[in-house]
């Protein structure tokens, strides 16, 4: 299907409403730098337009000077996102910083585009149209591409659907010393249904990864509003023949001790970034074997109301970060409990995927 060009109407560059000279760098932690070859985070969010009946006083052009001046306010506490990546190199001992310049750079950028299309074009299709994608702005880095026949399709699951998987997953636990929560529920039951997609041998290892917020696991315990990245990844691992083999129980339990042995220490120990440090090959992530969950349905997306636009309707994701495997969490848009994962897979798995009847079982029509 043939879609519309993305016009580009004009971009500006805003900088920290009050003008301060932020004369300290801002240095980035091991979990940032890491991270430094992956693209920027592509979330966005899809509002519909008032119409005259409803809001005779709406104006595009005075949204768009709110949504600047609101910028600008924002990045008085955020003003690292206004500045510039710079370098520091030190030749005698062969080593190199990576840090933000706060004051370099012209600003946040701050992008007017059109396209000729509704917010109906792009929530009906059954899988995500490339024209999404259309968010993406130019890199200073050559990043990792996913494959052009990958494909993209939202699965929404009700706060009943959530509610009776979580029951059927600890009903068919063994193991009475574990409950299995809603999010360990239904991510046992994508990587089972994934798996069965990937069409694997019994005897092959199959892995799971958690993106997990590590704030709280940490001894002392970060702030709740620690401004940066904080997360690490938990894999969980076991054979295509064991996870499919026996009940959505074992999955969900086999989650749930993974995330349960996360504490300080592990975090600490799995952090060797400053001994020998590395960057994120996302071209190694893809291995037809592995699910990658990322992004979060605690992330409060539908509380980003504008003035004269209400409520976002629906979220979507750029082309950023994705590849076969990637499936990324984010709360239903009725909340109440309800989540949407979005799934990349390529179109054999996820033709397999959408006949797969324990998965199709819970899910709901997609928002």
């Amino acid at each position: 299907m043939e879609f519309p060009i993305v016009k580009r109407i004009n971009e500006c560059f805003i900088k920290p409403k009050l003008e301060e000279n932020f004369n300290k760098p801002y240095f980035l932690t091991s979990w940032d730098l890491r991270l430094l070859s992956i693209h920027y985070n592509q979330k966005g969010i899809l509002f519909t337009k008032p119409s005259p009946k409803d809001n005779e006083s709406f104006s595009f052009d005075n949204l768009l000077e709110s949504l600047k001046d609101s910028l600008a306010l924002t990045l008085v506490y955020f003003y690292p996102l206004a500045g510039q990546l710079a370098t520091r190199i030190d030749k005698d001992q062969q080593k190199c910083v990576v840090f933000v310049d706060c004051n370099k750079g012209p600003g946040a950028q701050f992008l007017h585009a059109t396209l000729d299309m509704t917010v109906s074009d792009i929530l009906s299709p059954t899988y995500i149209p490339k024209v999404v994608h259309s968010n993406e702005l130019d890199d200073f880095v050559v990043r990792y591409k996913p494959p052009s026949e990958l494909m993209e399709r939202m699965f929404h699951f009700t706060s009943e659907s959530m509610k009776s998987l979580k029951a059927k997953a600890n009903k068919d636990n063994v193991n009475n010393d574990v409950i299995i929560s809603s999010f360990q529920a239904l991510a046992a039951l994508i990587w089972r249904a994934i798996v069965r997609a990937y069409e694997l041998a019994p005897n092959e290892v199959t892995n799971c990864h958690l993106a997990i917020n590590v704030r709280k696991r940490l001894d002392p315990p970060l702030p709740d509003d620690y401004f940066g990245n904080a997360l690490s990844n938990i894999m969980t691992s076991t054979t295509a023949g064991d996870l499919l083999s026996q009940s959505l129980g074992l999955a969900g339990t086999l989650l749930n001790e993974s995330i349960k042995k996360y504490t300080d220490g592990a975090v600490v120990s799995d952090d060797h970034w400053a001994e020998a440090p590395y960057f994120i090959d996302l071209s190694t992530f893809s291995d037809l074997r592995s699910v990658r969950f990322g992004s979060s349905p605690r992330f409060e997306i539908y509380s980003n109301e504008f003035k004269g636009l209400g409520r976002p309707v629906a979220v979507r994701s750029g082309n950023g970060n994705k590849f076969v495997g990637k499936v990324n969490t984010y709360p239903g848009c009725e909340g109440g409990g309800s989540v949407d994962f979005e799934i990349c897979l390529l179109p054999q798995q996820m033709a397999i995927l959408e006949s797969d009847p324990e998965f199709m079982d819970f899910v709901s029509l997609a928002i």
